[in-house]
């Protein structure tokens, strides 16, 4: 690293060191947090506070950018229009403020954390009103594989793009921006509006039993009237239509149904082809995520590419 900062200039060479000092103090609170594990959430997260601290004071003497794709691509831009670095052209690049204190280990099996931060621009303006969100977790996998995926799936987006594909219809595969900030600890922008296929299936079928048992109600008290409540559990097929379902509540106006639907069938497709294409392995519900608003499929956690799944204990297949 040092050899590396005695070849940039001044102003790269303190990019690089704010960026380091930042990557340290995350890895430092989020292997900390977990040590205290046997804590009730009050002791931990005051114990969290002077780490919390350490990153507040990092980015209260350092640019650091916030690691959006949306941003990192206006801050290119940026550079690309003006080679001199004119201040005024970075206005509309927002750099990390100050990381929340309100802090959230989730309960999957690397416990990552869910943290978010607070922004601003170059003069140092809060941007208002707005918490950007991130995941920060460990990934034992080779981060540089998660990388190289997204390449392809970036070229896959421009093939889309060409002129010569006869469609009305956006076809293109949604991605995030993952920093690794230590050999197996990276950070990845937050998918907003989106939860996991499992959580869909929880959700869902928590909803139909208790319309399952709404109708048997309904009917045990009054036989004159066997309607049905839409979504519920009467016999074992409908127990396989929890997706079906979940639209039907999820999407209750016609035309969002019927756009979400058609998402929901375009994005399956072309990420089908992708996984394909890559040797895409360890495809779980965990690994598939759903969006709320507009019926989009994404995938996330890209360690088991190039058939790497052949190797594993029982092989997929």
């Amino acid at each position: 690293m040092n050899l590396i900062k005695h070849q940039l200039n001044q102003k790269n060479q303190q990019i690089l060191t704010g960026y380091e000092e930042f990557c340290s103090n995350l890895c430092v609170l989020f292997f900390e947090s977990k040590k205290k594990s046997n804590m009730s959430k009050r002791e931990i997260k005051q114990y969290q506070i002077n780490f919390i601290n350490n990153v507040n004071k990092t980015l209260a003497n350092y640019d650091i950018i916030l690691p959006t794709l949306e941003n990192i691509n206006r801050y290119k831009s940026s550079l690309r229009n003006n080679p001199n670095s004119d201040p005024n052209s970075m206005n509309n690049v927002l750099f990390l403020k100050e990381l929340d204190s309100k802090i959230e280990i989730l309960s999957s099996k690397e416990k990552p954390m869910h943290i978010r931060f607070k922004t601003r621009n170059i003069t140092g303006n809060i941007s208002p009103n707005k918490y950007y969100d991130f995941l920060l977790k460990c990934d034992v996998n080779d981060i540089t594989k998660e990388i190289k995926t997204f390449e392809i799936i970036d070229e896959i987006n421009n093939i889309f793009k060409m002129k010569h594909y006869d469609t009305n219809e956006e076809m293109s595969l949604k991605r995030y921006l993952i920093v690794p900030i230590a050999p197996t600890i990276i950070l990845a922008e937050w998918l907003n509006n989106c939860i996991s296929f499992s959580s869909v299936i929880e959700e869902q079928s928590k909803k139909d039993l208790i319309y399952q048992d709404e109708y048997k109600t309904i009917i045990n008290n009054d036989t004159n009237k066997p309607f049905i409540i839409p979504g519920s559990i009467i016999n074992e097929e409908e127990k396989f239509n929890i997706l079906y379902n979940y639209y039907q509540y999820n999407f209750f106006n016609p035309n969002l149904w019927y756009n979400a639907k058609k998402k929901y069938i375009i994005s399956s497709a072309i990420w089908s082809m992708t996984q394909f294409l890559v040797g895409l392995g360890d495809r779980h519900p965990g690994n598939i995520m759903f969006n709320k608003k507009d019926g989009e499929v994404v995938h996330i956690d890209f360690g088991y590419v190039a058939l790497k799944g052949l190797s594993l204990g029982v092989p997929e297949i």
